[in-house]
């Protein structure tokens, strides 16, 4: 009877995950282990690793990441009993990007470093190659932007020699990642030639998910370079792939770089409506990382709109957060606009010290957000008539980010 119920539930919560009723399929897969409590099977603890991991990626998709590292723990501790190397490697693989999800750095760099050693010890490229790009990826995360970008190389490197049907689907997502850190280092035609041939794998995989996450990459540059209708198109876009899917992690992302379109085009109701749409997801989910962009982008909406006191704190939220994940780029660009907002309110020596310390942190990140930060100190102390001001001014003149600082100091 226990052995029927669990092929049937089993079945059920692979449908229902197909359908992305993940609530429903989670349902069923806890039916399947309290089946397989009580049916007698020669592999019963790989079944009960099997039914942990379909549990855990829904968990994943809905962003409940506790209960997603509660059941990949599980499914890790079994595996380590049963000695079997192929299952350890892919759920560390697996816990190392839900604990980066949940900024926990160094939780994730073990998982990966402990996976990269063992595909090593194996000889096993695409696992190796898997491996490097987790940590790849926490460098990014942690706003190393030019270490990430020499890890990625060297991950595309590293599976150059594989066939074509086997590399595909990695190139693109170590490609586009590529592409992000050029982004954040103000690299565009780099990161623009980057995400048009992740897009073009992709499309030719028929992978609308990866599709999705491409699109909002375009999206960002798109934005960045002043062409909010087309960044709001590709949003658009990639946030209905992602409904449909029901995946909040990558519905949150799209929702603040809308807000973010919308806020460049002047409609900062719009902006703020996807914002907190966003937090909402955010806060839900313990996502940290993203959370800080939220908040510190309605911060910024609020600094437009004079509701400095509540721009402040938001603000000052965004700081705490940015601080406790030891992520300096976001704690930069915190700094660079409240330095804005200090300005604004006239209290120049606040202003001065936020600015200056935002330009520090870009600096040791080599990050192009330095110069607007620059520029907009330059700017401030110019109307000190200190000629270290008027130097840095002369220098960006005729530039994009001059204009963008003067129409922020004029708010």
């Amino acid at each position: 009877m226990f052995g029927k119920a669990l092929d049937h539930s089993i079945t059920a919560g692979d449908m229902a995950t197909s359908c992305y009723a993940h609530l429903e399929a989670i349902r069923y897969y806890d039916i399947s282990l309290r089946c397989l409590e009580s049916v007698a099977l020669d592999n019963k603890d790989e079944k009960i690793i099997e039914v942990l991991v379909k549990k855990a990626r829904n968990w994943n998709v809905i962003g409940e990441w506790t209960e997603a590292v509660d059941a990949y723990k599980q499914a890790l501790s079994l595996a380590d009993g049963l000695g079997n190397r192929d299952i350890t490697k892919a759920l560390r693989g697996d816990l190392g990007l839900i604990y980066m999800r949940k900024s926990m750095w160094k939780d994730s760099l073990e998982c990966f470093e402990d996976l990269l050693k063992m595909s090593t010890e194996d000889n096993n490229v695409v696992e190796i190659a898997n491996a490097s790009f987790g940590i790849a990826m926490v460098s990014y995360k942690k706003g190393d932007y030019p270490v990430a970008i020499g890890e990625y190389k060297k991950v595309i490197e590293g599976i150059s020699g594989l066939e074509d049907e086997q590399k595909k689907p990695h190139l693109g997502r170590f490609t586009r990642m590529l592409g992000a850190a050029h982004y954040r280092m103000g690299e565009l035609e780099e990161a623009g030639k980057c995400f048009q041939e992740s897009l073009r794998i992709y499309t030719g995989l028929g992978d609308d998910f990866e599709i999705g996450v491409t699109k909002h990459r375009l999206g960002m540059l798109a934005n960045r370079k002043g062409e909010y209708d087309s960044a709001i198109s590709y949003y658009g876009d990639a946030l209905a792939k992602f409904e449909e899917i029901g995946n909040v992690f990558q519905m949150s992302k799209n929702l603040i770089n809308l807000g973010e379109s919308y806020f460049n085009q002047g409609k900062t109701e719009l902006a703020l409506e996807n914002y907190k749409k966003a937090e909402e997801i955010d806060r839900r989910m313990g996502n940290e990382y993203g959370l800080a962009i939220s908040v510190g982008l309605q911060g910024k909406v609020h600094t437009s709109l004079k509701n400095y006191e509540l721009a402040r704190e938001l603000f000052e939220e965004n700081l705490r957060i940015c601080e406790r994940l030891e992520n300096r780029y976001g704690f930069g660009m915190a700094k660079r606009d409240l330095g804005v907002l200090n300005y604004l309110i006239g209290n120049l020596e606040e202003s001065i010290n936020d600015l200056e310390e935002a330009c520090e942190l870009f600096d040791q990140i080599k990050s192009q957000e330095k110069n607007e930060a620059e520029v907009l100190l330059g700017l401030i102390i110019r109307e000190k008539d200190e000629p270290r001001g008027a130097e840095i001014v002369a220098r960006y003149e005729g530039t994009r980010e001059l204009e963008k600082a003067k129409k922020k100091l004029a708010q």
